[in-house]
């Protein structure tokens, strides 16, 4: 139902916190912020009125391995073929003649035709741009604090009394 939530699109593209806004709640995780936000929410408080904004930002890039040709072409082959498996299966699935085993039938032959195809495509992506990283990585972000804000200053004490009954504790500014 359309009518039962509140949503402020002016406040989508905000890239900054706003001047007048004030700090309900402090969290050491992105989890605890939402929760402290899911309870106020549940206690009827405007969330309209709240942010949620992720201070002491960091990125940590984990190497996880070298990138070989081998590893990159096998994985375009486990994709293509995996794809074309399924195509090939629900492409034969309506078939008058026995569907499950002419479905076996072109998933197999999808499976071949796809792993092909992905191995030509990946093949080609791998000799036209060699620089695009030789290892293997996984990205993180985390942050050291998340603060719940709230950019309506006359509704923070609310907010704040609402958490502290519901057992949050406040954690203002050092």
């Amino acid at each position: 139902m359309a009518g039962d939530y509140e949503v402020d699109l002016r406040r989508l593209d905000a890239k900054e916190e706003p001047d007048d806004a004030e700090m309900v709640h402090r969290a050491s995780t992105y989890r605890e912020a939402q929760r402290a936000v899911d309870e106020l929410a549940r206690q009827d408080f405007p969330v309209i009125h709240l942010s949620i904004v992720a201070r002491g930002l960091k990125i940590v890039e984990d190497v996880r391995g070298k990138k070989t040709f081998q590893g990159v072409l096998g994985a375009y082959v486990l994709v293509g073929g995996g794809t074309g498996a399924l195509v090939g299966f629900l492409f034969n699935w309506a078939s008058p003649v026995d569907p499950v085993i002419s479905g076996l039938t072109m998933a197999g032959w999808g499976a071949l035709i796809g792993g092909f195809a992905a191995a030509v495509a990946g093949t080609v992506s791998q000799l036209l741009s060699p620089s695009r990283g030789s290892f293997i990585s996984v990205d993180a972000m985390s942050a050291e604090t998340y603060d719940v804000i709230c950019t309506r200053p006359a509704s923070a004490d609310l907010a704040r009394r609402l958490l502290v009954d519901a057992s949050f504790r406040y954690q203002p500014d050092d």
